[in-house]
C-alpha cells in the first residue's frame, strides 16, 4: 500500500527546556545592555518579563537576538587611557559598594535600576576641568561621596524622587588649603543625570580646619 503523506512527516523534535542559568545569562546581558544605555528601563522590563515567560531556547535566544554585542571594556591603566574614556557602574536588582578610582575619568555613568550604589570618591584624584557623573536611577539608591576642595555642579533632576547635594565644607575663611586641596579647587564635579521614584544623594566631605 504506498504511503500517504502524513505517513512521510517525520514527528517534530522535542523542545529544549531552559535552566535557571540560562535565564540568569539572559538577564545579564540585558542588564548590560540596559547599563549602556542601549535599552530603555521600559524595554529592560519587558524583555525581563519575556525571560521569564518563555519555555524553549528559541524564546530566550530571540529575547537578545537584536542587542549589539558590547565591546570589550579598555585596561584601568591611567596611562594607556584616553581623554575620552567613560567608565561605568550598575546595579540591577543588586547592590555595589566601592571606594572609587585612584584617578577619575573624564566621565562616569553611574545606573541603579532596583538596585542601590554606594561610591566613596573622597580619596580619588580629580584632575583639572571638569569630571562629569552622568546617573540614570530608576527605582533605585545612589550614594556619593566627594572629596573637599572640587566644585561641585548639581544639574540632575528627579521625578518623584530626591536628587540632593549636600556640602560639609566649612566656609573659605574657616578652611586651610593644603597643595593637594589648592589642586582640587581647580577641578569641577558636573553631577547630571535623573532619578525616577528614587533617591540620589551626593555628599562633599569637609576639608582641613585651622588649628
Amino acid at each position: 500500500m504506498p504511503a500517504t503523506p502524513r505517513d512521510d512527516i517525520r514527528p517534530p523534535l522535542p523542545a529544549i527546556r531552559l535552566s535557571d542559568d540560562e535565564r540568569q545569562r539572559t538577564i545579564a546581558l540585558l542588564s548590560d545592555a540596559f547599563a549602556r544605555d542601549v535599552i530603555a528601563v521600559e524595554e529592560f522590563e519587558r524583555r525581563v518579563e519575556a525571560v521569564y515567560r518563555a519555555s524553549e531556547r528559541a524564546e530566550l535566544e530571540a529575547v537578545t537576538r537584536d542587542l549589539p554585542v558590547a565591546t570589550p571594556e579598555k585596561g584601568t591603566d591611567v596611562a594607556k587611557a584616553s581623554a575620552t574614556d567613560t567608565r561605568r557602574i550598575s546595579s540591577v536588582f543588586s547592590n555595589v559598594e566601592r571606594a572609587g578610582f585612584s584617578e577619575m575619568p573624564p566621565r562616569l555613568q553611574i545606573r541603579a535600576l532596583f538596585g542601590n550604589v554606594e561610591l566613596d570618591l573622597s580619596q580619588s584624584h580629580f584632575a583639572p576641568g571638569v569630571t562629569e557623573i552622568a546617573i540614570k536611577s530608576t527605582f533605585g539608591n545612589v550614594e556619593i561621596f566627594l572629596p573637599a576642595g572640587v566644585t561641585v555642579e548639581n544639574e540632575g533632576m528627579a521625578f518623584l524622587g530626591s536628587f540632593e547635594f549636600d556640602s560639609a565644607e566649612r566656609p573659605r575663611a574657616e578652611r586651610r588649603f593644603s597643595a593637594e586641596a589648592g589642586a582640587r579647587a581647580r577641578s569641577v564635579v558636573r553631577i547630571t543625570g535623573r532619578a525616577v521614584l528614587s533617591n540620589v544623594e551626593v555628599t562633599q566631605l569637609p576639608g582641613p580646619t585651622l588649628t
